[in-house]
């Protein structure tokens, strides 16, 4: 949640609790733009100016459907992993009868094989109870938190709305939501992601959301495209477009990260 103050600066309304790491890839210029090193520098510089206008002040509050995405994505992880430990057993279990044990062994063997298999059965078991548990959980926050917004906007000035907010979540349900302060891949605000874009890469990278872009310059102009994404989940959360004159990138990177801060902070 951010502040808006005299000129439009922007301060974190909560306490550092966490990360969440921002960061860009690359953008690209639309087809039929020349592929010069004008245009690839171009393409390096507004993501990176784009973070830079960003800047460390801005805290995510996350909401429970996120804290969510984070704890589904890995208990699914578990789960995959569990299956392969499961066929590799079975294969090896259906394998011994073409060993030359003899019955005794052999009787032995399967036995420890089944042992193995009902251990990892149970964990897969285990692994999607908690997964049930976390969607019912998760369910009942998202409900909470609808009812604290429910509850802020009667009859109420926009003030006032706004403080009864802030009381509702944030105080009387602290726990539904937590506040990461905004930080930048690789602890760096120029470094750019250049690896595929697929979840798994993206999450390995520990990356939380990831800039996006394209551009188009016609004469002394410039169109900029930017999608911004969360992880897990490859969810799309906003999308800004901004025109500007090519003389003056900094107004039209300045604009974007303005409009960018909100989707961010999830205010």
């Amino acid at each position: 949640m951010m502040l808006l103050c005299g000129g439009g600066l922007l301060f974190p309304l909560f306490s550092e609790n966490g990360k969440w790491v921002i960061a860009a890839q690359k953008f690209v210029s639309d087809s039929g733009q020349a592929d010069d090193a004008v245009n690839s520098k171009t393409a390096e510089m507004l993501p990176s100016d784009i973070l830079e206008k960003i800047g460390y002040s801005v805290v995510r509050n996350v909401m429970p459907d996120e804290q969510f995405e984070r704890s589904s994505y890995k208990l699914r992880t578990e789960r995959q992993s569990l299956f392969l430990q499961l066929s590799a057993e079975y294969k090896k279990r259906d394998a011994l009868v073409l060993s030359n044990y003899s019955d005794y062994k052999l009787k032995s063997a399967i036995k420890d094989s089944q042992k193995k298999i009902k251990d990892i059965q149970k964990k897969i078991d285990a692994n999607l109870e908690q997964h049930k548990k976390e969607v019912e959980e998760t369910e009942r926050k998202m409900a909470d938190v609808a009812a604290g917004k429910a509850e802020s906007v009667k009859n109420a000035s926009e003030l006032q709305k706004y403080k009864q907010l802030v009381r509702n979540i944030f105080v009387k349900n602290e726990s539904l939501i937590q506040q990461e302060h905004v930080t930048f891949y690789r602890d760096d605000l120029t470094a750019l992601y250049t690896a595929e874009i697929d979840e798994k890469n993206v999450v390995g990278a520990g990356i939380n959301s990831l800039i996006t872009g394209h551009f188009a310059k016609y004469g002394e102009y410039i169109s900029v495209y930017v999608d911004l994404y969360t992880y897990p989940g490859a969810k799309l959360i906003g999308s800004v477009t901004e025109v500007g004159s090519v003389s003056e990138l900094e107004l039209v990177t300045n604009s974007i990260a303005l409009q960018l801060v909100p989707m961010l902070s999830n205010s």
